[in-house]
């Protein structure tokens, strides 16, 4: 018989056995699984996307002033024409100081609207003194008739706009000011189909007496769509 106190105990035969699960058979517990970073590594910053910059348009200066269209034409009639002349240079200066990208020779391209009109004007004195010869005591050339030849001379003035497409630098002048107004449009934001066309708007100097006048209204009014976009009348110059 042995003795209990000597008995050793012996070791347990019995092991804990896992059993995997079946195929098929899916378990409810999911263990979170935390991610602690090694001390001395580095953790950058989360990035978030960059916002998508706006397209701002640039070289945008000086705001033109607004005119009425139909005051420009009244006062290029009380002065023959002289306003108009006027209205040119300060048109080209305004969208030359708008769109600074433009560079505009206010003196060449008002002189190459001058020199037409100062051919208008002489051939039209020329016609009132023939006319007022007789009044005068003056006694015209041999083989003109002052009456009939006075009248024609004295229409100078109504022929300029045709003056101003047979000569050249004229009619660059005219055509690159009304490119310059589509290009003040354009740079605002105006598609195509409501932009100044050129071409169609210098085409109405073929027009007799009115096509000039016609043609001065579209560009003002063309502008004032472009200041009266950018700033109200308030900022607008007051010259």
């Amino acid at each position: 018989m042995s003795d209990p106190t000597t008995q050793q105990s012996e070791p347990s035969t019995e092991s804990t056995v896992a059993v995997a699960p079946e195929v098929g058979e899916t378990t409810d517990a999911v263990d979170d699984v935390v991610i602690t970073p090694v001390a001395g590594t580095p953790v950058w910053p989360a990035t978030t996307p960059a916002a998508p910059q706006l397209e701002v348009p640039v070289s945008l200066g000086l705001v033109g002033k607004h005119r009425m269209p139909a005051v420009v034409i009244v006062l290029s009639l009380v002065t023959f024409g002289l306003y108009s002349l006027i209205w040119h240079a300060r048109i080209n200066r305004e969208v030359s100081d708008f769109d600074t990208r433009m560079h505009v020779a206010i003196g060449r391209t008002t002189w190459a609207l001058v020199i037409p009109w100062l051919a208008g004007v002489a051939t039209s004195a020329a016609g009132v003194l023939l006319l007022l010869a007789p009044q005068l005591g003056i006694t015209p050339p041999a083989g003109i008739t002052a009456t009939p030849l006075g009248y024609i001379l004295v229409a100078g003035l109504f022929v300029v706009p045709w003056l101003e497409l047979l000569l050249p630098f004229s009619l660059v002048a005219i055509a690159m000011t009304a490119e310059r107004v589509r290009i003040c449009q354009d740079r605002i934001g105006l598609t195509r189909d409501v932009q100044l066309r050129p071409a169609a708007a210098v085409a109405w100097l073929l027009v007799p007496l009115i096509g000039r006048l016609v043609l001065m209204a579209k560009l003002q009014n063309s502008l004032n769509g472009v200041w009266e976009r950018v700033a109200p009348p308030a900022s607008h110059r007051s010259r």
